[in-house]
């Protein structure tokens, strides 16, 4: 009769885990994450992104995503708004993930974010449409 379980080690589950990674997916991570690093040393916020609370961290990327433009000036896109929020999301787990679970997808955790979010898209959606 056959094994039905065979060993592992924690480099063949490792190798697994890193084969699941999307270069261009932690590109736009990369890019994303680094932005808003950029944005909190331009407003001088001096505390580690690690040591903030959850209701700093949603005030803090509220106004990034408001206030977020691309290097023209222009406003991005809501579904590149959207893809922003996803990178900053994944980036902002990983940093978290030894500490404690940080889900900005976590609407009951971070409402006030989804509500800027959800409003500013919106807004930038209506503002193409009559234009």
């Amino acid at each position: 009769m056959a094994n039905r379980f065979v060993s592992s080690t924690k480099e063949t589950i490792l190798e697994f885990q890193n084969a699941s990674r999307n270069i261009n997916t932690d590109k736009s991570n990369n890019v994303w994450m680094s932005l808003f690093i950029k944005f909190r040393e331009a407003r001088g916020y001096s505390i580690e992104i690690i040591e903030l609370d959850n209701k700093t961290l949603s005030d803090q990327l509220e106004q990034f995503l408001v206030e977020i433009r691309q290097s023209n000036g222009h406003e991005y896109k809501a579904s590149s708004l959207y893809t922003g929020f996803c990178a900053l999301a994944q980036g902002i787990s990983e940093i978290f993930e030894k500490i404690r679970v940080v889900n900005l997808f976590d609407i009951s955790q971070f409402k006030s974010l989804h509500r800027t979010l959800d409003g500013h898209m919106k807004s930038i959606a209506d503002q193409r449409k009559n234009n």
